[in-house]
């Protein structure tokens, strides 16, 4: 994760260096749409997973604290799928009204 985001500000700073556009947007959708999911994605699975063995040291299992840090830790695939249906419907809506 840390990788991604030194990754991101190199990509911004040689694309600022180097005149080229698209790797100045790489480097900005790196730190500002695929770090800040990936961060809630982990925060969010650690903190249930704590929760989820504290449950589990006093023996109880709960089905919904398993579930919650599921949807988590399937977080940044499901806002991809998400967007690219959203994407996809939008192109399909422009060329139905636009494109005669």
């Amino acid at each position: 994760m840390v990788k991604d985001a030194i990754s991101g500000l190199l990509d911004i700073f040689k694309g600022l260096f180097t005149g080229d556009a698209s790797t100045f947007l790489s480097g900005v959708k790196k730190i500002f749409v695929d770090f800040p999911i990936k961060l809630v994605s982990y925060i969010g699975d650690a903190f249930f997973s704590l929760i989820e063995n504290a449950l589990a040291a006093f023996g109880i299992e709960s089905e919904m604290v398993t579930d919650i840090k599921l949807f988590f830790r399937q977080l940044p695939e499901r806002l991809v799928n998400y967007l690219l249906t959203l994407v996809y419907s939008l192109q399909k809506l422009y060329h139905k009204n636009y494109k005669r």
